[in-house]
């Protein structure tokens, strides 16, 4: 029988990674290369002998939001269980993140936001994202 929706979200919003993970297919590929696209890669990353990320835009780009990527001067907001999920597949990246200047994660009782390049110290959590996931 399979697993109820409630125990099977229970399973998947842990913090900790999976104990057993198996190579199930040769190839895995990911349509863009946003901090969603990034992060499906990893988790796919154990499951697959090579990932592929199909990404149109640069993946130089520093500064501003990237060009296919229309909502990118929009606000955005890094909720403390996407850091929880962020921490769980790449571990260390808010550390990082913090160390470069991007602002915590609101707490429950408030809220900062910040427009895309008015984070203190100008540092885009999106940009770090995509840096840390890349090195891995």
């Amino acid at each position: 029988m399979a697993p109820s929706p409630s125990r099977l979200f229970a399973e998947i919003a842990t913090a900790e990674r999976p104990a057993e993970t198996a190579v199930v297919m040769r190839r895995a590929v990911v349509l863009g290369g946003s901090v969603a696209g990034l992060l499906a890669a990893r988790v796919l990353s154990d499951h697959a002998d090579d990932v592929l990320i199909i990404e149109r835009d640069p993946s130089d780009v520093d500064a501003g939001p990237r060009p296919g990527v229309p909502q990118g001067s929009q606000v955005h907001a890094l909720l403390p269980a996407g850091q929880v999920q962020l921490e769980r597949w790449f571990p260390g990246i808010a550390d990082e993140a913090f160390a470069l200047g991007a602002p915590p994660p609101p707490s429950a009782l408030s809220m900062n936001v910040h427009r895309v390049g008015d984070t203190p110290g100008g540092v885009r959590s999106d940009e770090v994202v995509r840096a840390h996931s890349r090195r891995r």
